[in-house]
């Protein structure tokens, strides 16, 4: 999660995939950092993750992210489309 920011910070991204399992800063955390700083708080973050509670779905989307997508549930096609539709809006 705090690569993903130091890195975001040097190199602004137009969109994000965001796993929620990680070690020392999960999603949650890094959804929240990105969404609290200035710099990055408009970039666009998927959750591609495989937890599937909607208590979860919930409280990303609460936080900012713009979907959420089970990884067990997507292909790899699917992906790559729902990044082109964000990244086209």
């Amino acid at each position: 999660g705090q690569k993903a920011l130091d890195m975001a910070q040097e190199n602004k991204p137009d969109i994000m995939l965001l796993d929620l399992i990680m070690p020392i800063k999960d999603g949650f955390e890094t959804l929240k950092d990105f969404k609290s700083d200035e710099k990055l708080k408009d970039v666009k973050v998927i959750i591609l993750s495989n937890l599937s509670q909607d208590e979860d779905r919930k409280k990303v989307m609460e936080i900012g992210a713009v979907d959420y997508m089970v990884k067990a549930n997507v292909s790899f096609r699917e992906i790559v489309e729902k990044i082109n539709f964000f990244i086209k809006r």
